[in-house]
């Protein structure tokens, strides 16, 4: 008898887990919380975090400021921007989707995805 308790995962299997979870919003606070001891796991953790608050603030932003031309210009303008706006946050949640799974698969090929004035901040904290 062996005193090691079966895992149903391995440590590879462990650490793509972790990495895929790490870009996926509030998930990403999984590899954070788990003690995994892997460097590269947190800051993927930690980027993913920061670019789901970032893509979080940006759809509120975008949302408020069409709802606002469409306040403020009323009449066949604000009609027009209201029907614009799925269209517009269809997109944005196109590019995040995009974003998201890019940073997924830089970080299964051992890479990183490194967006400009953004991911700075994964090292920060």
């Amino acid at each position: 008898m062996t005193d090691r308790t079966p895992t149903w995962l391995d440590a590879a299997m462990q650490r793509k887990l972790m990495l895929v979870l790490a870009y996926l919003g509030p998930l990403a606070l999984v590899p954070l919380l788990v003690d995994t001891g892997d460097s590269e796991v947190r800051w993927h953790a930690k980027h993913g975090l920061i670019l789901a608050g970032v893509e979080l603030a940006a759809l509120m932003l975008g949302m408020m400021v069409v709802e606002t031309l469409a306040l403020v210009t009323a009449g066949l303008f604000g009609c027009l921007f209201l029907l614009v706006s799925p269209a517009v946050l269809l997109g944005l949640l196109v590019v995040i989707v995009a974003v998201h799974a890019l940073g997924m698969a830089r970080a299964l090929n051992g890479e990183r995805l490194m967006i400009p004035g953004i991911s700075e901040y994964a090292n920060r904290f």
